[in-house]
């Protein structure tokens, strides 16, 4: 039998065994998603590099018969070596495709897998001298020995040429070019079904006049002309104020650019206020090349430190954090050089200002009072100009923090837009894993940008790539993970987007998957409320009723430097600062006025500052921290009254772009803090046991009655106290988890929306959860942010059953006053069409909340005849 392994037998054996080995190699090599010519290219390596050492050092060719695709001839190794090398060849081929490392095809070239198999084809070549020369006299099967590494090399090349193809036919494109790579591979892979219409589409937009922007436009990476309004911004006068709206990524750092580069060239220094984090500009490498370090300053520390050496920076960039302990820095003391660069101050640049939760951005507005108060006291002369996102909502929202300047809203709409299609991603493409959705999306569509407004993109999905907020138009691609909110903002703002590069914008969209984004992604509902008007832009929530809030910043103010009572009255409102200045003697000072004369103006003096920072993200200064328990990074500061029910034990949540789970015993009352702990990006987010009741206090506003066609319903604004009770979780299947229960007890304010129609309690509960899902698409808001019960009729004497919108911010945080009638009965329409449009009888997944149909409370007919259906 040994015998016969050096024969033609020997050679079909090699040959069977390596057709095996080959074959196994391939399908495992195809299932790990690795690359079949990379497999071939090293299989063939090491053939060669086996045979060559077995012709030098016939020592070494048994110790690396594991290693090569097929053994050297019988004639150098003992014949039963030989049968063994030929029965793990079988083998060989599939555990060397286990390591072979995975790749996209694009990164190995055609040339290199062709290669592996010319040099497997070149070996017998050569080797043939050296067999003779040894007189190694087995030729037929020494040769046959050594064709099936060739043979194989060759297969598994041709295997992966076609795969290789279609990748590489889908390259990007130059600009301009149809149908998008993007598109064509998302298809491929089925991240867009293949009859798939696009969820959103916007037509190329052209023309487009040279303006007196265009050079700074262009300089700083867009391809289309400046917008004829920038210009017109560029022109206001000193003591104006304006809001860009609707102004996404990319298009506001264009226009604050050019406008800081337009005050530079004509002497005047900037000051940029953001919300931190800042990143760098392109409007610095616009700054004169031999400035020197202290033209351009970032924070609070650097500013004091130019000023205190006679250095006046041209731009200066502080962080709202910075103005918020401390705007003292805006002060100008005698013989000091704050007042010489006040003097010069031409342009203040607020960009994104209504964009944050209530908390934060009524601290922001507070602030913005505040830093207006100190730019005021010292006669600055200056024009102010904001970005935000929700138009002339932000307009108001800025007329509450400068009271006094002139503002108007200005759409600063792109000349010319490249044509814009969105696609909704497939939802058994997010499904499948393991892998993210987003990795493999973006793998198959080539270079894309991410945008992440719901944070659920964890990092280590995509490899260091870095994501946004923020829509982007570069040519190519875009990926985005969405709520309705963020539909809301992007289809608004996609219109107004400055593009960095010319041609198409594919985009794909995964929708969170609740009724409200269910009900934007069917049919056409998108594109039929974007055309009625019937989708706005969420809606940023001032706590301008805040007092406590109001009176810490007040106090501020008052340490930040000496205030003129009129400004102050003007700005935190009178009654306010007569509780906190009190019958305080003021001294009189001859302060500049509007029209540029003195005026004689009492004065409060400054006081003691505060010994500790502010918190912008709560309500008062009991504070509890939130601790991520691995690293001891401070994650979020809460109140101390409602942290226990914010952050309940066996809650999963989602910070960033990371889920934490509060564990059982976490709340540290002695030293104010909760730990809690990182779990999977992926791991379900959990709903709580909560009960919640309300006691009015007193109506605090006028109430309404709306008629709007069938739907009749009253309004009235109270002051309530309000209790929750959270005694465990639910978790995603359905699973509850109890304890013991954790409480708060606290004073807020509620909206209350009476239905003149008599309905049922289930009804009204039903109504209250998607009513709280419809209004986070319509403000920004989170869950934290708002709770929305049924209350019975008489819960307000002489008032019919309805929900009771709750503002879950101690004292309020203008969620309340958010809610006008032409909002609430907008919101109370998209319920009866999410429910009305789902041919369910009771209910479902489609059209009511995750949280009624966990309790049970389902009464879909009874909710669409309370709305007049």
């Amino acid at each position: 039998m040994l015998t016969l392994v050096h024969g033609p037998l020997g050679g079909l054996l090699w040959l069977l065994a390596g057709a095996v080995g080959g074959g196994a190699a391939a399908l495992v090599t195809r299932a790990r998603g690795g690359d079949v010519g990379l497999a071939a290219s090293a299989g063939a390596a090491l053939l060669a590099a086996g045979l060559a050492l077995g012709l030098l050092a016939p020592a070494v060719g048994p110790a690396l018969i594991l290693l090569a695709f097929v053994a050297p001839p019988g004639g150098w190794l003992p014949a039963d070596l030989v049968v063994a090398g030929a029965l793990l060849g079988v083998f060989v081929h599939p555990l060397l495709a286990l390591v072979v490392p995975r790749t996209t095809p694009l990164q190995v070239p055609a040339a290199a897998r062709w290669a592996g198999a010319a040099a497997a084809l070149a070996v017998p070549v050569f080797a043939w001298p050296a067999l003779v020369q040894q007189a190694l006299a087995v030729p037929v099967p020494g040769l046959l020995a050594m064709l099936p590494g060739a043979l194989i090399g060759v297969a598994l090349a041709k295997v992966a040429a076609p795969s290789s193809a279609a990748i590489e036919a889908q390259a990007a494109p130059a600009p301009r070019a149809l149908p998008a790579p993007a598109l064509t591979s998302w298809k491929a892979t089925g991240a867009v079904p293949a009859e798939a219409a696009p969820f959103l589409h916007l037509p190329a937009a052209t023309g487009g006049d040279p303006g007196p922007l265009d050079a700074a436009w262009s300089a700083l990476g867009a391809a289309a002309p400046a917008p004829p309004t920038l210009a017109e911004l560029d022109a206001l006068p000193a003591g104006a104020s304006a809001l860009l709206a609707d102004l996404p990524g990319v298009t506001t750092t264009l226009a604050l650019s050019a406008l800081t580069a337009r005050a530079l060239q004509r002497g005047e220094r900037v000051l940029l206020i953001h919300r931190g984090g800042l990143q760098p500009g392109p409007w610095e490498s616009l700054l004169p090349a031999d400035r020197d370090a202290t033209r351009l300053v970032h924070g609070a520390d650097a500013l004091r430190a130019a000023l205190a050496a006679d250095r006046l920076p041209a731009v200066t960039a502080l962080s709202i954090a910075d103005l918020a302990s401390d705007a003292s820095l805006l002060h100008p003391q005698p013989d000091d050089a704050t007042r010489a660069w006040l003097a010069t101050l031409g342009l203040v640049l607020l960009p994104e200002v209504d964009h944050g939760g209530p908390l934060p951005l009524t601290h922001r507005m507070h602030t913005l009072r505040r830093v207006h108060l100190a730019l005021a006291r010292a006669g600055a002369s200056f024009r102010v100009v904001a970005t935000g996102a929700s138009g002339g909502e932000a307009l108001r929202l800025l007329q509450h923090a400068l009271p006094g300047l002139p503002a108007r809203a200005v759409a600063l709409d792109p000349p010319a837009r490249p044509e814009i299609t969105v696609w909704l991603c497939d939802w058994r493409f997010i499904a499948a894993g393991p892998e993210p959705w987003v990795t493999r999306a973006a793998r198959a569509g080539g270079p894309v940008h991410i945008s992440d407004p719901l944070h659920q993109v964890a990092p280590e999905w995509l490899g260091g790539a870095r994501t946004s907020d923020a829509v982007m138009l570069d040519g190519s691609a875009g990926i985005a993970w969405m709520s309705a909110s963020g539909v809301a903002e992007h289809a608004h703002a996609m219109r107004r987007v400055a593009a960095a590069r010319e041609g198409a914008h594919q985009a794909l969209w995964a929708l969170r998957d609740d009724p409200v984004t269910r009900f934007l992604g069917t049919g056409d509902h998108l594109v039929t409320l974007l055309a009625r008007g019937r989708l706005a832009p969420p809606q940023g929530v001032f706590g301008v009723h805040n007092r406590g809030m109001a009176r810490e910043h007040l106090r501020r103010a008052l340490s930040d430097g000496p205030q003129a009572v009129a400004l102050l009255r003007d700005a935190f409102g009178p009654s306010l600062v007569d509780e906190v200045v009190g019958a305080e003697a003021a001294s009189w000072r001859a302060l500049r006025g509007p029209d540029g004369k003195l005026v004689r103006t009492p004065v409060v003096a400054v006081r003691p500052a505060a010994e500790r920072p502010l918190v912008t993200d709560a309500v008062t200064d009991r504070t509890t921290d939130l601790i991520d328990a691995a690293s001891g990074l401070l994650l979020a500061t809460l109140d101390e009254l409602t942290a226990p029910v914010r952050m309940y034990p066996r809650r999963v949540l989602q910070l960033g772009a990371a889920r934490y789970e509060v564990p059982l015993h976490a709340h540290d009352q002695r030293r104010a803090r909760i730990e809690i702990r990182r779990v999977e990006p992926d791991a379900p987010l959990t709903l709580p046991l909560l009960t919640t009741t309300a006691e009015p206090r007193e109506l605090s506003a006028a109430p309404e009655s709306v008629q709007r066609g069938p739907m009749s319903f009253r309004l009235g604004t109270f002051e309530v106290i309000v209790e929750e009770r959270v005694a465990g979780v639910l978790r995603a299947d359905r699973t509850e988890v109890r304890y013991p229960e954790v409480s708060a007890r606290y004073r807020t304010r509620a909206r209350l929306i009476a239905i003149d129609r008599r309905s049922s309690p289930t009804a009204l509960t039903h109504l209250a959860a998607s009513l709280a899902g419809v209004l986070e698409a319509h403000l920004r808001v989170g869950a934290d942010d708002l709770l929305a019960i049924a209350v019975p009729a008489g819960w307000w004497a002489g008032w019919p059953a309805g929900v009771l919108i709750i503002d879950r911010n101690i004292q309020g945080a203008g969620v309340a006053e958010a809610l006008d009638a032409t909002r609430v009965a907008l919101a109370l329409e998209w319920v009866f069409a999410i429910l009305h449009r789902c041919p369910c009888e009771r209910g479902c997944a489609s059209c009511s909340p995750a949280s009624v149909l966990a309790t049970g409370d389902i009464d879909k007919a009874g909710v669409l005849a309370a709305l007049g259906g």
